[in-house]
């Protein structure tokens, strides 16, 4: 595992980065009773930061090495299944983006970017609307 690995919050999944077979970093998962792996995103590029699992569990959001931030619909039941395809919420490509979190209403996300104006350079906190198809 590369990075801090999340348990999802009813504990039957935890996913983690790890190196694809292409050598890019993407989210997996794995049972906490054993199993094997199994990569849950194939991201152009792979993945810069560590998924967080969405309040009720049923969504991750996470950030692309280009900096465009996305979720995905977390594994359910005893299936953890495959690759995912992703929702992207932002469509800049912004690699100062960092810290993603949930609201704890499960409704919105909010994350940090870098920010430069005529006062220098400074981390914003920004906030977007979560998915509701998960």
């Amino acid at each position: 595992a590369i990075g801090t690995c999340w348990t999802s919050p009813d504990g039957a999944w935890i996913t983690f980065l790890a190196h694809d077979d292409e050598g890019l970093q993407q989210i997996f998962t794995i049972s906490p009773l054993g199993g094997d792996p199994v990569q849950l995103t194939a991201i152009p590029g792979g993945v810069a930061d560590s998924p967080r699992w969405s309040p009720d569990g049923k969504g991750l959001v996470s950030v692309a090495k280009d900096g465009r931030l996305f979720c995905l619909e977390s594994p359910g039941g005893d299936d953890p299944g495959g690759i995912r395809e992703p929702v992207w919420l932002t469509k800049e490509k912004d690699t100062t983006t960092t810290k993603v979190v949930w609201s704890t209403q499960g409704d919105r996300i909010a994350f940090n970017r870098q920010v430069t104006n005529e006062n220098g350079t400074a981390m914003q906190i920004f906030v977007v609307g979560a998915p509701r198809d998960f």
